[in-house]
Parts: C-alpha cells; sequence; structure tokens
C-alpha cells in the first residue's frame, strides 16, 4: 500500500482488500499441532522446535478454503487483511 492508502483507506477501490502477513507458527513443541500439513501439493511444517498456531486439523484447511495461506519458503503464513478484524469466531 501506498503511504496515501495507509493513512486514508477510505481511497483503496471497492473491492480491494489490503493486508499483510502473519505468523503461522509459534514457540515450542507440540505433539498436536507440530504436525505436517499439505498445501498445494507440498508438504510444510511449523518448523524445528516451533508449532502451528492454530489447530492444523481444524483451522488450516478453513484457512486454505478461504484462500488465506501464504507459501513462505518452507513454511506457511496467513493473510491478515485491513477491514477484517478475526478470523475465529
Amino acid at each position: 500500500m501506498t503511504e496515501e492508502e495507509i493513512s486514508n483507506p477510505k481511497i483503496i477501490p471497492e473491492g480491494w482488500m489490503p493486508f499483510r502477513k502473519g505468523p503461522l507458527n509459534s514457540q515450542h513443541f507440540s505433539p498436536t499441532r507440530t504436525v505436517p500439513f499439505k498445501y498445494k501439493g507440498k508438504i510444510y511444517n511449523p518448523g524445528a522446535n516451533r508449532q502451528w498456531s492454530v489447530d492444523p486439523i481444524k483451522d488450516l484447511p478453513e484457512l486454505e478454503k478461504k484462500n488465506y495461506l501464504i507459501e513462505e519458503g518452507d513454511t506457511l503464513a496467513y493473510k491478515l487483511y485491513l477491514k477484517i478484524t478475526h478470523f475465529f469466531h
């Protein structure tokens, strides 16, 4: 986004949904969240001694379905939209 768009989001064209990348992993191993996840035919892991920040069985597929996932090297991030303040209800 431009500085002008950041300072005045009303000028962003209708239908556009600006976002930034958010991390999908957090510190520490977890027996239920340090598991592989298949996305676009590739296996992703949260990283050594890390875990997915969300439930990999329930929430990662939902993020994929909503097109929120972003490939970032050997792991995944997700889209944090400017106008959406939460994903999980």
